[in-house]
C-alpha cells in the first residue's frame, strides 16, 4: 500500500506539510518548505511535531541539516515550538527569524510575565480559582513547545530570500503584537501566518502590557487595520498558517467584517443595566463553554473576545469602561 505524501507542492519550490495540533479548532498547522538556494522552512509546528516534520522533509530529499533558515510568523507555540529541536539536530547552523515585538514569546515562551496576566484576570472579574488554572494550563502548553534564542529580527519592508523565491515582510499586528505576512510580489502570493485564516476568524488577543495594567493598545483595530493592508496589496492566493489556501480574499474579509459587527452587537445587547464584569459578560455571550481541561483556554478566549470589544465600543462612545479596585466595571452609554 503507497503511504499518502506528507508534503505537497503548492507552487514551484514551495511544499506545504500539515503537521498536527490538538482541538478542533484552529486545526493542523501548516508548515512551509522553500527550496532553493536559501532553504527556508515557515513556521515549525510544535516540539510534538518535529518527527512529522523530519519524514515530510524526507521525502523531498532534505534533512534538517538542509535548513539555512526558518522564519516564524508569530509568536505562538504552534509555530515556532519546534524550532529548538530542529535547530539542535541539523550539523549546521540554522537562522531563526522572528520579529522585534514576538521575540520574548519565541524565547521564553510568554509574552508577558504572569503578573500581568493575573492582574489582567483579575481586573476582567474571573473567580480566584481561574488564574491558577490558566497558570496549570501555560504548564500543559510549556511542553509542547522548546524556547529558543532568535537570531536575525525581521522588519517592515525587509526582502527575505526564501528558496527560489524574494519575500516582502508585511507587518500585521493584532493576533500578536508582532504577527507578519511574507508577500511574494512577482508571483501574487502572500503567506499570512494566523492572520487571514478561511474557515474562522483569527483571535485579535489583548496585548497586555510588561507591567500590571489595562493593555493600551487595541487589538481589534489593529487586526483590521493589518487587514486593509493585505486587501490593498489583492493577492491571487494566500496560503494560511492553518487550514485551506485562500482565493477569493475579499469574501473572506467580507465575511470578517459581517462577523465582526455581528459580534458588536451581541456585546452590547449582553451588557445588563446594572454593574457588569468582563467575565459576566462572556459568560453570558458563551454559555456553552464545557468545564473539561479545555476551559480555562476556552474562557481566557472569550474574556478576549468580550474585552477587545469592549475597547472598540468605548472608542466608538457606546460604552464606558470604569477601572475601579482593580475591577473593570462595564456600562452602557
Amino acid at each position: 500500500m503507497t503511504m499518502p505524501r506528507l508534503s505537497r507542492e503548492i507552487m514551484p519550490g514551495v511544499h506545504r506539510i500539515s503537521l498536527p495540533l490538538p482541538g478542533k479548532q484552529p486545526g493542523p498547522v501548516n508548515a512551509y518548505v522553500f527550496v532553493g538556494a536559501t532553504v527556508t522552512l515557515l513556521d515549525t509546528g510544535t516540539s510534538k511535531t518535529v518527527g512529522r516534520l523530519g519524514a515530510a522533509l524526507g521525502e523531498l530529499g532534505l534533512s534538517f541539516s538542509d535548513i539555512d533558515r526558518i522564519v516564524v510568523t508569530h509568536g505562538h507555540l504552534d509555530h515556532y515550538g519546534g524550532a529548538r529541536k530542529i535547530k539542535d539536530a541539523s550539523r549546521y547552523g540554522i537562522e531563526l527569524v522572528a520579529t522585534e515585538e514576538d521575540i520574548r514569546g519565541v524565547e521564553q515562551g510568554a509574552t508577558v510575565p504572569n503578573s500581568s496576566m493575573t492582574y489582567f484576570l483579575k481586573t476582567m472579574g474571573v473567580p480566584k480559582i481561574f488564574p491558577p488554572l490558566m497558570m496549570a494550563l501555560n504548564y500543559v502548553f510549556a511542553r509542547m513547545a522548546d524556547n529558543c534564542p532568535v537570531d536575525a529580527v525581521m522588519e517592515e519592508g525587509q526582502k527575505l530570500d526564501m528558496g527560489r523565491h524574494e519575500a516582502t515582510v508585511v507587518r500585521t499586528p493584532g493576533h500578536t503584537r508582532g504577527s507578519v505576512c511574507l508577500y511574494l510580489e512577482k508571483d501574487g502570493v502572500v503567506f499570512s501566518g494566523d492572520h487571514v485564516l478561511e474557515h474562522i476568524t483569527p483571535n485579535a488577543l489583548p496585548m497586555l502590557e510588561d507591567w500590571p495594567g489595562l493593555p493600551e493598545r487595541k487589538s481589534q483595530m489593529e487586526f483590521y487595520d493589518s487587514i486593509q493592508r493585505i486587501e490593498a496589496l489583492e493577492p491571487a492566493v494566500l496560503h494560511t498558517g492553518h487550514g485551506k489556501r485562500i482565493r477569493d480574499l475579499a469574501s473572506v474579509i467580507d465575511m470578517y467584517r459581517k462577523a465582526f459587527r455581528a459580534r458588536q452587537k451581541r456585546v452590547l445587547s449582553s451588557i445588563r443595566p446594572k454593574d457588569e464584569s468582563v467575565f459576566t459578560i462572556a459568560r453570558r455571550l458563551f454559555p456553552n463553554i464545557e468545564l473539561n481541561l479545555r476551559f480555562p483556554m476556552e474562557m481566557y478566549l472569550a474574556i478576549s473576545e468580550v474585552y477587545t470589544h469592549l475597547q472598540v465600543l468605548e472608542e466608538e462612545g457606546e460604552v464606558c469602561l470604569a477601572l475601579e479596585k482593580n475591577r473593570l466595571r462595564v456600562f452602557r452609554n
